[in-house]
């Protein structure tokens, strides 16, 4: 009788090595160990000037749209407005199809200076963020996001961001900014 316990208790303890095992690859692989909104808006309200600073720069100076970066993971895609660069390939912009090798080239293209993207980049890797980004439908905000959640920054004290089938959870954390969790399907 205790031969046949060991055995359970042998196949139960690999199982439960190999999926711990997996869970930490996928973490590496695709970045599932986001930072939560709770941590984000917490940096938001101690760093609330830096915030807004970055928030109202990449507003004002209007060259910005859309800029994902690696972070800490070298298997992920790389974005700049409408180029994009995944490992192991020439940047591609997605609306012309044209290609360049190197990033100084897409910043020439797109007008943007070299010391504004990094501060921006340095900004997010002090941050652990993803992607900042101008939302499609609101033209004075900018959006800060890890993965699924984020903060939206609107230059606009009316502003009002409410929950729908993208955005489930939304919260006011001050009159110019929101924290909010999206739908991941």
């Amino acid at each position: 009788m205790k031969k046949p316990l060991r055995i359970i208790l042998a196949v139960l303890t690999c199982g439960i090595a190999i999926f711990i095992i997996a869970f930490v690859l996928l973490n590496q692989l695709f970045g599932v160990d986001d930072k939560s909104t709770r941590s984000l808006t917490a940096e938001l309200k101690t760093g609330t000037e830096s915030f807004n600073a970055l928030a109202n720069n990449i507003l004002s100076d209007g060259t910005i749209n859309f800029i994902s970066i690696q972070g800490g993971n070298t298997n992920r895609c790389e974005t700049v407005n409408n180029w994009t660069r995944c490992p192991g390939q020439n940047w591609k912009n997605t609306s012309t199809n044209e290609q360049v090798i190197n990033l100084e080239q897409v910043l020439q293209a797109e007008r943007i200076s070299k010391s504004h993207f990094d501060s921006i980049v340095n900004f997010m890797n002090a941050h652990q963020l993803k992607s900042i980004q101008i939302p499609f439908d609101c033209k004075g905000c900018v959006d800060f996001e890890v993965s699924y959640n984020g903060l939206r920054y609107s230059s606009s004290d009316n502003y009002i961001f409410e929950t729908d089938h993208e955005y489930v959870i939304v919260t006011r954390v001050d009159k110019n900014w929101f924290s909010y969790e999206r739908d991941i399907n």
